[in-house]
């Protein structure tokens, strides 16, 4: 799994694999995209909702691209796209909003954590 994430990452992922993608591969995204949500906002007290603080937002908003991809690429093909193999790789591109999640604020003075910080949001 974490080879296809690697590939999908890269954009060396094949068709054939592409059409293998799952709910394995859905359920692992799924799951980095939560870890990373709720390292986004764990140390920020002023996101006092439980839902932004549980990193369940992150999650929705894979689902939700997922299906915004799916329904574009749906109406432009000819009908071959399938919702759970675009859904499951999109999912699977959530890992490098980690480098995001970074709390550099904490370690550097706090000019140069913004700067980081923008230049990480760019690189994700």
């Amino acid at each position: 799994m974490l080879s296809t994430m690697l590939r999908v990452l890269g954009f060396r992922l094949g068709r054939e694999e592409y059409d293998r993608l799952g709910w394995r591969e859905l359920a692992f995204g799924l799951l980095l995209a939560w870890v990373v949500g709720y390292g986004r906002w764990w140390d920020r007290p002023d996101a006092v909702h439980f839902v932004l603080r549980s990193g369940a937002v992150s999650a929705l908003l894979v689902l939700a691209l997922g299906l915004l991809l799916h329904a574009t690429l749906a109406s432009l093909s000819s009908g071959r796209v399938r919702l759970l193999p675009t859904t499951a790789y999109v999912s699977l591109t959530s890992l490098p909003a980690a480098l995001y999640a970074l709390p550099l604020e904490r370690h550097l003075d706090l000019e140069l954590a913004r700067s980081l910080n923008l230049a990480l949001l760019a690189l994700v």
